[in-house]
């Protein structure tokens, strides 16, 4: 554990949580340690990456919250044109690695200071719709259901899990990472994959045919869990995988909140 009680607050600065405590794990030992620390203490998980939803969605009172920017790990494929990205890495990150041998994403949030795993929780859109959402180009993901079984779902593995964790909110499980399908850029005047990460930095929109489409909302972080009886809370629980009721709706929302878009 690596806060116990205290506040935290999220990227407004302008709400302060109590909570039970915030974990902050480095690898899916560590998540999976986190969920059942929360089972066998009865508490409400919320599961974050760099906290953009605003308003005080992003933390339940007297829950544990589990930090996931310990898990930014990016890896790329340059031949075959994929990635795999840690759900706690940002898609400064991302770009950051793709860029320097000639890959572009398909499509992202406006900013790229937003967790991938926030992004996809949210299953986040471009403006252009060409590219569509991000769920158009995930190939498959890892989630953590709340037993600490890790499954990976895709359009093809498990289409209903996969359906129902991109764009759930974080109903379902915790997203641990991502495999991407993405294209070559078309960089003017230089060679693919021949860009150094400080010519990325510098290169402009224009210079570089990098498809950055952009979302108009933040990233809200996801929630592992279920409403328990009384609807207003989310608990953990192993043996529930679907939505239950209204309530999910609004995951990781307050019961007099209104749920973030």
């Amino acid at each position: 554990m690596a806060q116990r009680g205290g506040t935290v607050t999220d990227a407004s600065c302008l709400t302060r949580t109590p909570v039970f405590g915030v974990a902050r794990p480095r690898d899916e030992a560590g998540v999976r340690s986190a969920l059942a620390y929360a089972e066998e203490h009865d508490l409400v998980v919320s599961v974050g990456g760099t906290q953009h939803a605003l308003g005080g969605q992003a933390s339940y009172p007297g829950g544990l919250v589990v930090d996931m920017r310990g898990l930014d790990a990016v890896s790329v494929d340059e031949a075959g044109r994929t990635a795999t990205v840690q759900a706690g890495a940002t898609w400064h990150q991302v770009l950051e690695a793709v860029h320097p041998v000639g890959l572009s994403v398909a499509t992202m949030p406006s900013v790229d200071v937003l967790s991938v795993g926030g992004t996809v929780s949210v299953n986040a859109h471009g403006m252009d719709f060409r590219a569509g959402s991000l769920s158009s180009t995930i190939r498959s993901l890892r989630v953590m259901l709340a037993d600490g079984a890790v499954h990976r779902v895709g359009p093809d593995q498990q289409p209903e899990l996969f359906e129902a964790v991109v764009g759930g909110y974080g109903l379902f499980g915790v997203v641990l990472d991502v495999d991407w399908s993405w294209s070559r850029a078309r960089c003017t005047g230089c060679a693919a994959g021949s860009s150094s990460t400080a010519t990325s930095r510098r290169s402009s929109p224009r210079r570089w045919g990098v498809t950055t489409r952009w979302a108009d909302l933040h990233a809200p972080v996801h929630v592992a869990g279920q409403p328990a009886a009384g609807g207003d809370r989310l608990h953990l629980r192993a043996d529930r995988h679907r939505r239950a009721g209204p309530a999910a709706e609004g995951a990781g929302v307050g019961p007099d909140e209104p749920a973030r878009p």
